[in-house]
């Protein structure tokens, strides 16, 4: 990996790295469906600027158990909407402010129609969908209305 970290921080990521690689977590989900350049490139982007910021903050690098567990959980999040998109699913764009904004394409509306279907075929023939009241749905419905996608 070639960056423009400091070397602290480089090697640190680094370390990081080859130890989830050799755990297998690059692998594992939708990180399986990406390229090893685009989940390296996640990677980078949220370990290594998080590690770069505590770096600036304190001078080493110290990210507890919890961030490093809240931040692979970012990775694991990107990389579904990575998936999602290079599936044609959903689509996305970004404002002038770096936000980045999503949406479901006519394929995703599409998929999600089918898997309402599906969940609901599912809950027909395991009789669930008797044990269900009113109050236990409330005024949403469990389906998602076309004018809601």
């Amino acid at each position: 990996m070639t960056s423009n970290l400091p070397h602290t921080v480089e090697v640190w990521l680094q370390d990081v790295y080859d130890q989830l690689e050799s755990d297998g977590f690059f692998n594992e989900n939708d990180l399986a469906f990406l390229t090893k350049e685009e989940s390296t490139e996640i990677f980078r982007e949220i370990i290594g600027g998080a590690a770069l910021n505590v770096w600036m903050d304190s001078g080493d690098v110290n990210l507890s158990p919890d961030d490093l567990t809240r931040l692979l959980f970012e990775i694991m999040l990107r990389a579904h909407v990575e998936v999602l998109k290079k599936e044609g699913f959903i689509d996305s764009m970004f404002d002038d402010e770096g936000n980045e904004h999503l949406w479901m394409t006519e394929k995703g509306k599409k998929k999600m129609e089918e898997l309402q279907e599906e969940f609901h075929s599912l809950l027909m023939d395991s009789g669930m969908e008797d044990d269900l009241t009113d109050d236990d749905v409330g005024d949403d419905d469990l389906f998602i209305d076309e004018d809601e996608v």
